[in-house]
């Protein structure tokens, strides 16, 4: 019976966030509903899921996380938790994310490091599609 358990945690938790989730914290985020869209994206970017980051990270720095949302939130910090999270979606793979964090950089004072690996991953990226581009323009 145990192994029957676990075996069926394993199978749901592949299934533990989808893009229902991430467009339901979209709609949360757009209707104002703050703390339900801050849940569904702490969730999926917990399980890595690239846009969730980034919609994370935009909330922070737009100052819609509150101290009732993350009591660990502060004025000083909450945009470096923010550019924080953009960088994780950016790791993840998601160019848009790279993208931002170049764009963000003398606005926001975004650190040089984080900055310099962004804009570094936004170019493997950038070749990545380009390449793929490339291979599915040959098949047709």
């Amino acid at each position: 019976m145990k192994k029957f358990i676990l075996v069926l945690m394993v199978i749901y938790s592949s299934f533990g966030f989808d893009i229902d989730d991430f467009d339901k914290g979209v709609l949360y985020l757009n209707n104002g509903n703050f703390k339900d869209a801050y849940d569904i994206f702490y969730e999926g970017c917990e399980l890595n899921d690239d846009m969730s980051c980034n919609e994370l990270g935009f909330m922070y720095i737009n100052k819609q996380v509150t101290k009732d949302i993350d009591n660990t939130v502060n004025d000083k910090d909450i945009v470096k938790i923010g550019i924080s999270y953009i960088f994780k979606s950016c790791e993840l793979g998601n160019i848009n994310a790279c993208s931002d964090i170049v764009d963000l950089k003398n606005r926001l004072n975004v650190d040089d490091e984080i900055y310099n690996k962004s804009n570094k991953k936004y170019e493997e990226l950038e070749q990545q599609y380009l390449i793929q581009d490339d291979l599915n323009a040959t098949k047709y």
